[in-house]
C-alpha cells in the first residue's frame, strides 16, 4: 500500500492509453512514454525483423536472451519506476497473456472475435501464444477488472498467465501481420471482488456505528472510491476499525482497500493485526476520512 512515487493518480485516458517503454527487460527507468496503440502498431512493424530472429532461433536458452533484450511497455500506464508502487498514471488497458496455443492461435483469435472490450489481440513475441490488451470501464477498479476478465477467460476454455496480476509486469515487442485491432471499443465493465477473507461484517458489534459504517461502504463500492491511497490514512482507517470492531473490523477494512489499485489481501490482513494491538485511534478518525472523500453515512 505505500505509494511514494505516485504523484496525481489519473484515472482518464486518451484513445490508446499512455504507457512507459523500456530499452529492455532489464531497465528499471523508462525512456519515455508511448501509446498502447503505436506500441501495438507502428513500434511492432519497426521492430518485425528484430522479433522475426526471435522467432527463428532454435535454441531455447538463446531465444530467450535474444527476447529480453527487446524494448517492452508497462501496459497498465505509466511509471516513474518499473515497480508496483510508481504507477503515475492508468492507461485504461489490462494486458493479458494466453500460452500455449501451437498451431491454435488463429482458431483462438476467431474465439475472441467480439470480446468485450479486446483492443488488440495478436502474436506473442515467440509466436505460440497471444497477447491481449482490453480496455477497461473504471481503472482505478483494476485488480477487479481482472479478476472478471480471468473468469472469462476460462469459461472459454482459455488459460490466461496468471502473472499479468503484477500492474507493472512488462509487454515485449511483438508482431503479429494479422492481429485483432480496435481500440475505439467499448470497455469492459464487469468486475469482480477477490475474495480471500471472511466477509462477515461487524461480529456481535451490529448496532448504530456499525450500521453507519456499513452505509459508508456501500456508497465506496457503489462508486468505486479509494480512500486509502495515503499511507497514513490507510493505518487510521485500520486503527480506526479495529480499535472499535476488533477482530470484527477485518471485513470492513478488506473493503475499503481492495479499491486500492494494488490491493493485497495477504498485506492488508497483517496490517490490520499489527494494528489490533492498541491505540487511541477511534472510530470517529473513520467517519472523518470518509466526509474528506465526499462519502456520507
Amino acid at each position: 500500500m505505500i505509494d511514494n512515487c505516485i504523484t496525481d493518480m489519473q484515472v482518464e485516458y486518451e484513445r490508446g492509453g499512455e504507457c512507459s517503454l523500456f530499452g529492455n527487460c532489464f531497465d528499471k527507468i523508462p525512456l519515455k512514454n508511448i501509446s498502447l496503440e503505436e506500441f501495438v502498431t507502428d513500434f511492432s512493424k519497426a521492430n518485425r525483423e528484430r522479433v522475426g530472429q526471435v522467432r527463428d532461433c532454435q535454441d531455447e536458452v538463446q531465444q530467450k536472451k535474444m527476447k529480453l533484450k527487446l524494448p517492452a511497455v508497462t501496459p497498465a500506464g505509466v511509471f516513474t519506476v518499473r515497480r508496483a508502487d510508481c504507477l503515475r498514471e492508468y492507461s485504461g488497458f489490462l494486458s493479458i497473456d494466453i500460452d500455449g496455443l501451437e498451431g491454435m492461435t488463429n482458431r483462438t483469435k476467431l474465439l475472441l472475435e467480439g470480446f468485450p472490450g479486446l483492443a488488440y489481440c495478436g502474436l506473442s513475441v515467440r509466436g505460440n501464444g497471444l497477447f491481449c490488451l482490453v480496455k477497461i470501464e473504471n481503472p482505478a477498479r483494476y485488480s477487479e477488472h481482472l479478476e472478471a476478465l480471468f473468469e472469462d477467460l476460462k469459461m472459454l476454455g482459455l488459460k490466461p498467465d496468471p502473472a499479468c496480476k503484477d500492474i507493472s509486469r512488462l509487454r515485449i515487442v511483438s508482431y503479429d501481420p494479422d492481429p485483432i485491432l480496435d481500440f475505439s471499443v467499448n470497455p469492459y465493465r464487469k468486475l469482480k471482488a477477490p475474495q480471500q477473507y471472511n466477509r462477515v461484517r461487524g461480529g456481535q458489534n451490529k448496532g448504530a456505528i456499525a450500521e453507519r459504517v456499513e452505509r459508508c461502504l456501500a456508497q465506496i463500492e457503489r462508486e468505486g472510491l479509494d480512500i486509502t491511497s495515503r499511507y497514513e490514512d490507510w493505518l487510521a482507517l485500520a486503527y480506526a476499525l479495529g480499535n472499535e470492531f476488533g477482530e470484527a473490523g477485518r471485513p470492513y477494512f478488506h473493503d475499503i482497500s481492495r479499491f486500492y489499485p494494488r490491493y493485497n489481501p495477504k498485506e492488508t490482513d497483517r496490517t490490520f493485526s499489527a494494528c489490533l494491538k492498541g491505540t487511541e485511534t477511534r472510530i470517529g478518525t473513520f467517519f472523518w476520512l470518509c466526509k474528506r472523500y465526499g462519502v456520507k453515512w
